[in-house]
């Protein structure tokens, strides 16, 4: 996967569901990419919200591999409860669980080798425990080449001809190219359109990295504007003072300016509302019961 738009993501889970589980029909499911920090969790699966059960994933200041391995954590409560009409964190959940993680491995959706933060080892350990140890060997480095367009607004249908895809949780366009060359004409061409910010990068070296905004409140900044505007930030009429980056510098930018005494919090946009990534269905299961309650 190039970007965490929630299309890509939900087609990439079902391809690793459609591998795990050859010949099964799982029910369809509503997918939330939410660019919001989550103290407690980095996802959920949940039912009775509509038609379809939800998956939410959090914390997109965590590496790419993980927060995908977030959404194959959740995705295998969804396969569980549609096996048996229920889920938990005991065998039968980490039996789904195991499988799904070695074929996203197997497909290179996430590299088992890069897991490592605390809510995710008492995850594996947990699977472990329960079903035994991972099957899976190193990946091969990706080959090829990305073409990272860091402002290509003015250039957005060019964009869209030559095969960007818009990263809108990284507010940036990316393609991909078989060679150098071919990642050098595709450069040139979106330079030419009025694109900015235009790099190429080889394949293996490329991240995923998302954005979110910092932003405080007006009330709380006073006449101390300055301060923020050496650190970059910009003022809006009913928004505030903001910033974009990435999101894991997002999340200790708003800790140190918190300390400073301002009042912030970080969003993945700046409209007013909720933030999330979209939602959408994926594949119907016929004669799939519709479910009810909550699992985690």
């Amino acid at each position: 996967m190039l970007t965490l738009n929630v299309d890509e993501v939900r087609a990439a889970l079902w391809a690793v569901a459609r591998a795990a589980f050859p010949g099964a029909r799982w029910p369809r499911f509503e997918l939330q990419i939410i660019p919001e920090e989550n103290s407690k969790r980095h996802g959920d699966w949940s039912v009775g919200h509509g038609p379809f059960a939800r998956i939410r994933v959090y914390n997109l200041s965590r590496a790419f591999p993980r927060i995908v391995k977030t959404g194959c954590h959740e995705l295998a409560h969804h396969g569980d409860h549609a096996r048996r009409g229920t889920t938990g964190h005991d065998r039968e959940f980490y039996a789904v669980y195991k499988r799904l993680l070695e074929a996203a491995h197997e497909q290179g959706v996430i590299d088992l080798g890069r897991i490592n933060d605390e809510i995710e080892e008492r995850d594996l350990k947990a699977l472990e425990t329960a079903c035994g140890p991972l099957v899976w060997t190193p990946v091969a480095a990706k080959r090829g080449f990305v073409v990272r367009v860091g402002r290509g607004y003015e250039a957005r249908f060019v964009l869209a001809r030559l095969g960007f895809t818009l990263s809108k949780v990284e507010g940036c366009w990316v393609a991909v190219a078989d060679d150098e060359g071919a990642a050098q004409s595709l450069r040139d061409l979106a330079v030419s359109a009025g694109a900015l910010e235009v790099r190429v990068l080889p394949a293996a070296d490329y991240e995923v990295v998302p954005r979110y905004f910092v932003i405080v409140d007006a009330a709380s900044v006073g006449a101390r504007g300055c301060e923020l505007r050496e650190l970059g930030f910009t003022v809006r009429p009913g928004v505030g003072w903001f910033c974009r980056m990435p999101a894991m510098d997002a999340v200790a930018r708003a800790h140190e300016l918190s300390g400073r005494g301002f009042s912030v919090h970080t969003a993945g946009r700046l409209a007013e509302g909720a933030v999330g990534g979209g939602a959408g269905a994926g594949e119907p299961r016929r004669g799939f019961p519709r479910p009810s309650g909550r699992r985690r």
